[in-house]
């Protein structure tokens, strides 16, 4: 069922109640997650864009404000990479259902499916020096 014309609330709504509890099954756990995804890109709107909860649309949650968004939650709210990633995750799967229930709205998913996820640092590696290893050794009962 396309749903053309279809208000950015209105698909925000479907999205968690009908796709992601109905027909995916998604853990509470996940929904929760993605609902606050939701939350913070809805606040983060409403108090860097000047752009009101009822208002939103389509074109306020385009790519550069999407990243913009990323950036914030990095920044300014400490996030690790691996729960921008997450966010973003959120964001992604909504512009899939968006791309299935609204095509005209396509080009626009496809927008914020190409967002990169953020890379995580990776803990350097450490060795043991060969001093080391034999004091290991050393240490051993034989």
């Amino acid at each position: 069922m396309t749903k053309v014309g279809a208000t950015f609330q209105k698909l925000v709504e479907s999205w968690f109640l009908s796709w992601l509890m109905g027909h995916r099954g998604l853990s509470p756990q996940t929904i929760s997650s993605y609902r606050d995804a939701f939350r913070l890109l809805i606040g983060w709107l409403r108090d860097e864009c000047d752009i009101e909860p009822g208002n939103i649309g389509f074109d306020d949650v385009d790519r550069d404000n999407v990243v913009a968004f990323l950036d914030y939650l990095r920044k300014t709210r400490g996030c690790s990479a691996k729960t921008v990633n997450c966010r973003l995750c959120a964001i992604k799967s909504f512009a899939g259902y968006v791309a299935c229930e609204c095509p005209e709205r396509s080009a626009w998913a496809k927008g914020l499916s190409s967002i990169k996820p953020r890379k995580e640092a990776k803990p350097a590696l450490d060795f043991l020096t060969p001093d080391e290893v034999e004091a290991m050794v050393n240490a051993c009962d034989a």
